[in-house]
């Protein structure tokens, strides 16, 4: 969606004049080194988990969820570098059922 929102700029260059339509981009948070999952391996909003691989498994792990946006949730808690998370499938996973991920890396 888009917000109309007036900006007051302390000292404007000269090409920039009054009421002029503009694009930008305004960043609420950032991080210099986050753990992340895609958003859509979030599941229930008021209790945040994932479900992850472990020795072939499916396990579910509840988590604390931080910055949001672009696709990509920060994990703040309850998920190490290098766990295997699941995203959805085909298939409905639940806890205790077999699995044997095929893994994609994030560039």
């Amino acid at each position: 969606g888009t917000v109309d929102v007036r900006l007051r700029v302390a000292d404007p260059p000269d090409y920039l004049k009054t009421d002029m339509t503009l694009s930008i981009e305004i960043e609420t948070g950032r991080k210099a080194s986050a753990l992340v999952v895609p958003t859509e391996a979030l599941r229930d909003a008021s209790r945040p988990r994932v479900l992850i691989a472990e020795r072939g498994r499916v396990s579910e792990k509840e988590i604390a969820v931080g910055i949001r946006g672009d696709g990509l949730a920060e994990i703040v808690s309850g998920l190490e570098e290098g766990d295997v998370v699941l995203l959805p499938g085909e298939r409905r996973l639940a806890s205790g059922d077999r699995v044997r991920p095929r893994i994609r890396k994030e560039q």
